[in-house]
């Protein structure tokens, strides 16, 4: 299911501007604060370099894959292969601004559905509108639609399944494509302007800011069906 932005909010407003970060990576950032994740967790994509696991409440063991060793990962491995982990061995999975840069991103997401258990959540971030990056490739922006689809033909739990269009308002999605919003001055100017419109156009904001979301947080469960049927799409 695809669900509406957060609202601009004075409060929402002001943690943004206090960010040290590019819009993309601070909507990121506030979306995954103080999330809770239990028991055996996998981070595809992760690793102990990164700076967001500060954000998360860690119940339980957290282990990352990555395919280098520059980001201290608990495993080193292809992610556009056969993840080297057994079936159904995690509580949750989650994977920041990872896929992108897969370019079989399918086969890994159905490999992430083969190691987490029946009921497991996962939490995956990726970017929509934002420029080609990255040492390893850049492969995908796929809208919110198709994450929609791909994961209720995959094994989500259809009840469970949110795709959520991180974004302030179409202005400040230009202004990051171009500049990044990185400097406090930059953001104050920008992102006020969303705040006004969202305040006082709420239906019209609704209706069209989810066009131009920067990413897409995508959550929710593995259906507690048995999951062999998902064996067979590894291929």
């Amino acid at each position: 299911m695809i669900i509406e932005p957060r609202i601009p909010s004075v409060p929402r407003y002001l943690k943004l501007l206090r960010g040290k970060n590019t819009l993309l990576r601070d909507l990121q950032y506030e979306a995954i604060d103080g999330r809770i994740l239990c028991g055996r967790i996998l981070d595809i994509g992760g690793g102990q370099m990164f700076d967001y696991y500060r954000l998360l409440r860690i119940n339980g063991t957290l282990k990352s894959i990555n395919a280098g060793p520059e980001t201290q990962p608990t495993y080193i491995g292809d992610l556009n292969g056969a993840l080297p982990l057994a079936d159904a061995i995690y509580d949750a999975v989650i994977s920041l601004n990872t896929f992108e840069h897969l370019r079989r991103d399918g086969f890994t997401l159905r490999e992430m559905f083969r190691v987490l258990k029946p009921g497991g959540q996962f939490l995956i971030i990726v970017p929509f509108l934002h420029g080609v990056h990255g040492r390893y490739g850049d492969f995908h922006r796929h809208t919110a639609h198709w994450w929609d689809d791909f994961f209720l033909r995959h094994g989500a739990t259809p009840g469970s399944l949110k795709v959520e269009p991180l974004v302030w308002d179409k202005w400040s999605t230009a202004g990051s494509l171009v500049h990044g919003l990185r400097t406090r001055l930059s953001k104050t100017i920008v992102l006020l302007l969303g705040l006004w419109w969202a305040r006082h156009r709420r239906q019209d904001y609704l209706k069209k800011t989810s066009n131009y979301a920067l990413s897409y947080l995508i959550e929710g469960s593995k259906s507690q069906a048995d999951f062999q049927h998902l064996l067979s799409n590894r291929s």
